[in-house]
């Protein structure tokens, strides 16, 4: 199938990121994009590789359910599974360590067991999020490659390094960027903090992730850790049900209890879930998401420097076929104050740079519908 070529490249900017999804998929249906083996060059402070917890590896194919599945966190994975993408290109700064630098190879498939999307990369930040699956377990299975480069400011050896790594020279790729790749808020640190929340999740969440590729003790603790989640989650959906008890022993009881009870003495009004959800970012303390709020001042040449390292690196290669931009502010990711600031100076290099008109900012569309 012959492909077609954008007059100018388009670019859309989303406020949650996995809004940019969808207008890939578009571009994809309009046959300017492949359909498989694309890349997608992904700058932002977080990974976003994790899978749906209610998506079943079938629902990909139906893009309604696929959509109405996805969050910030975890939009890429199921495109992989799907074939649209194989290699997956992160560049992250230099404050993000969920994931060391490197290039993994591994598959994803779809679970025998689960009927759901898992991989096959033993990675702490897969593995703590029970997303590992022995390659025997799955069916369906598409091979990637994660590229994993760390920015550190445009340096010579940090130019020549990404270069060697990102090879783009015959790739049909998107270049994605998150706004919060150049500042960063972790929002959990402001959740109901009278209470100290966020110390009381890092006690009650944290698990010991095997540091091993053994299959079978990886198996073992992706068990043990969805059990664990599973009863948290049943725990914060039932508030004040003597039942829950039953589920923990002593001392993680006794530690929930207490978080409820100091939650509740400071705050009448509590999203239970929302607590669940923050205390499943505190699987790993050493990887914990990233919270680099940068200095105003600093800014602009930060998105200077990250800019002329990319078009450096590109420079060998096609350009995009198509640029998503994520604001990430809403949530507080990227931090509301500078985010227009951000978004303005970066929109004007690429548009001057990629001699294109074509700007699409759905995040107005979504606040005039409302």
């Amino acid at each position: 199938m012959s492909l077609k070529s954008y007059k100018q490249i388009p670019i859309h900017v989303v406020e949650d990121h996995h809004d940019a999804l969808p207008h890939i998929y578009r571009s994809m249906g309009a046959r300017y994009l492949p359909l498989h083996h694309n890349t997608l060059v992904h700058f932002d402070s977080h990974p976003d590789l994790l899978i749906p917890q209610n998506l079943q590896a079938d629902d990909v194919t139906d893009k309604y359910k696929l959509f109405s599945e996805l969050s910030i966190e975890n939009w890429i994975m199921p495109a992989v599974y799907a074939g649209h993408f194989d290699k997956i290109i992160w560049v992250k700064q230099k404050w993000c360590n969920q994931m060391d630098n490197g290039t993994y190879v591994f598959h994803v498939g779809k679970c025998e067991k689960t009927g759901k999307i898992k991989l096959t990369a033993t990675n702490t930040y897969f593995v703590s999020e029970v997303l590992y699956a022995p390659l025997e377990d799955l069916t369906n299975v598409k091979e990637v490659t994660l590229i994993v480069v760390t920015f550190n400011g445009g340096t010579t050896d940090n130019v020549d390094q990404i270069k060697q790594l990102l090879r783009l020279e015959n790739d049909s790729y998107v270049l994605d960027i998150d706004l919060d790749f150049f500042s960063t808020r972790n929002p959990f640190q402001e959740l109901y903090k009278l209470a100290n929340l966020y110390d009381r999740l890092k006690t009650i969440y944290k698990c010991d992730i095997p540091d091993t590729k053994d299959k079978e003790k990886l198996v073992e603790f992706v068990e043990s850790r969805t059990k664990q989640l599973e009863s948290l989650k049943l725990f914060f959906q039932n508030i004040g049900d003597d039942k829950m008890k039953d589920l923990f022993d002593e001392v993680t009881y006794a530690q929930l209890t207490d978080l409820v009870t100091q939650v509740s003495k400071y705050y009448t009004i509590v999203d239970w879930e929302l607590i669940h959800d923050a205390g499943c970012t505190c699987d790993d303390l050493d990887r914990s998401l990233p919270h680099h709020v940068t200095q105003q001042s600093q800014l602009v040449p930060l998105i200077d420097a990250m800019l002329t390292l990319w078009f450096s690196v590109a420079d060998q290669a096609k350009p995009p076929v198509l640029i998503t931009i994520s604001r990430s502010s809403e949530d507080d990711y990227c931090p509301p104050e500078q985010v227009d600031l951000i978004e303005s100076h970066v929109l004007n290099i690429l548009r001057k740079q990629y001699d294109t008109s074509e700007l699409h900012l759905h995040y107005q569309d979504d606040t005039e519908s409302e």
